[in-house]
């Protein structure tokens, strides 16, 4: 009489599991799914169920019959997909993979509307899908300080620079054909270290505290930071006037299917006015102006003071921005010396009003 061991157990097991479905092809059905037909094992045990797996990304589709959809694929993308069936004793071993096939290309975005002032902005017919910049007024810098007058002269300190516009990044926002979307422009600063307006769109940004309303779709956002103004020397003799700060605020920038990566031209923080200087000879010391970032407006030169001939230079003004959000630069410090009445500082400079750029597919 056999005596039945573990093995005799496993090849009854073995003898219970369906076998390997056959004849494995796939469909694309779209960007992110594709259709999966096979052939059930006509010997062995049959099967209660399949599933279907994808190479690469190993995502998976069950289901009692063929065809099968595996979902959560990406755009664009080539596959392969094996099948393995199961019933109570266990599962096959996978079937041999499918032949490639490429999921459906992304529908590629394109630029639908530039808004530099308000108005009203309608999805086209067909379209589905909205991405956006929106960008907040840039703010005014502040003016250069007047020099002194006494015998202890001093020169005055650069005018801080101003800062850049909030931005907003969003992507893959669902929409329909027809919808409209009020949008307002963000005024340009025009009172020294006031920030600009805040750039409305639709409502996805709160009329009150300028936060975006609309997280889950939101890519990126910041704003740029002004740089300081540039100190100015008191009573040195050729003490020269410090430079200005630089701006900052890297311009936004978001991936889209079809244009890849998008910028919008963002100014960023104004540059810090420079000091003016206290100097004795014809030698001119005053600090230099700030730099911006991107567009926005580069700080004003500092004065300086050329004591022996009784010559003094006011200091430059601020730059004003030239690109969206950007700050005003600025303004530059009066030089000095002793004995002569002082000139005046640069003055600031206005930031530049915000923008909205819509994309659609």
């Amino acid at each position: 009489m056999p005596i039945l061991g573990s093995s005799a157990s496993q090849n009854t097991k073995s003898f219970l599991q369906p076998n390997a479905p056959t004849g494995v092809t796939a469909t694309s059905t779209g960007q992110t799914t594709a259709s999966v037909a096979f052939t059930p094992a006509v010997s062995g045990a049959a099967a209660t169920s399949f599933t279907v797996t994808s190479s690469p990304s190993s995502l998976t589709g069950t289901g009692a019959s063929s065809p099968i959809t595996v979902s959560g694929l990406s755009a664009g993308t080539a596959y392969t997909f094996t099948v393995v069936a199961t019933n109570a004793a266990g599962s096959s071993s996978a079937s041999s993979a499918s032949a490639s096939i490429t999921t459906d290309a992304p529908v590629p975005y394109a630029l639908s509307a530039t808004f530099n002032a308000g108005g009203t902005y309608t999805v086209p017919s067909g379209k589905t899908m909205m991405a956006f910049f929106t960008i907040a007024g840039g703010g005014r810098s502040e003016q250069g300080v007047n020099p002194g007058y006494s015998s202890g002269s001093y020169s005055g300190n650069g005018g801080r620079g101003g800062n850049g516009g909030v931005y907003y990044a969003a992507r893959d926002y669902p929409v329909s054909a027809g919808q409209t979307y009020s949008v307002t422009i963000g005024a340009a600063g025009n009172v020294a270290l006031d920030g600009g307006g805040i750039t409305l769109f639709g409502n996805f940004i709160n009329t009150n505290t300028g936060a975006f309303n609309a997280n889950n779709y939101l890519i990126t956002s910041g704003s740029g930071s002004y740089g300081a103004g540039g100190n100015g020397q008191s009573g040195v003799t050729h003490g020269h006037g410090n430079a200005g700060g630089g701006g900052t605020g890297g311009s936004p920038s978001m991936t889209l299917d079809g244009l890849g990566t998008v910028t919008a031209g963002f100014g960023g923080g104004g540059g810090g006015g420079g000091g003016g200087a206290f100097s004795t000879g014809n030698t001119r010391f005053g600090g230099a102006g700030g730099a911006p970032a991107g567009g926005s407006g580069q700080g004003g030169l500092g004065g300086s003071a050329r004591y022996n001939i009784g010559y003094q230079e006011y200091g430059g003004a601020g730059n004003a921005s030239n690109a969206p959000g950007g700050g005003g630069g600025g303004g530059g410090g009066g030089g000095a010396s002793e004995g002569y009445s002082p000139p005046t500082a640069g003055g600031g400079a206005n930031g530049s009003a915000g923008q909205v750029l819509v994309y659609v597919k």
